[in-house]
């Protein structure tokens, strides 16, 4: 093959990496609460256990209101999501999935792992998945 062609070639390879990269990043991020775990979907996504949850707290205020804390490997775009991992003072390394400005913000805490912090552009989807949480790892009688 030519050096041309190469060229193209790696070029096209670079523009469409490019593209994947802002379309995950710009995608809502998925929270599926599973009968032993919970699956986070999206970029930075990760997965835990139920039983690894110590805490869930549904705080009535924007992650930009409580303090997101130092970047350490993000992505944000200029429609405002937010995510992957800051050290927050107090709490240590944290991964997000939030809509800074957009209230309220569910923290859950993981024993073991950095805690996660997650607000959608629709506060009712956020205490929706607050509520699966805790109805997961708090079971009825």
């Amino acid at each position: 093959m030519s050096k041309r062609l190469w060229l193209i070639i790696a070029l096209a390879a670079i523009v469409a990496v490019f593209f994947a990269i802002i379309f995950l990043g710009t995608d809502e991020t998925k929270v599926n609460v599973l009968d032993d775990r919970v699956q986070i979907k999206g970029i930075y996504g990760t997965e835990f256990y139920l039983s690894e949850i110590t805490g869930v707290t549904m705080i009535e205020k924007s992650m930009d209101e409580i303090g997101i804390g130092d970047n350490i490997n993000s992505y944000s775009v200029t429609n405002g999501y937010v995510r992957g991992r800051f050290n927050k003072q107090g709490v240590g390394e944290i991964l997000v999935f939030v809509e800074p400005k957009i209230a309220p913000t569910l923290w859950i805490e993981i024993a073991g792992k950095e805690d996660i912090f997650i607000s959608y552009s629709d506060g009712r989807k956020t205490e929706w998945i607050y509520r699966e949480i805790k109805a997961a790892i708090n079971p009825p009688a």
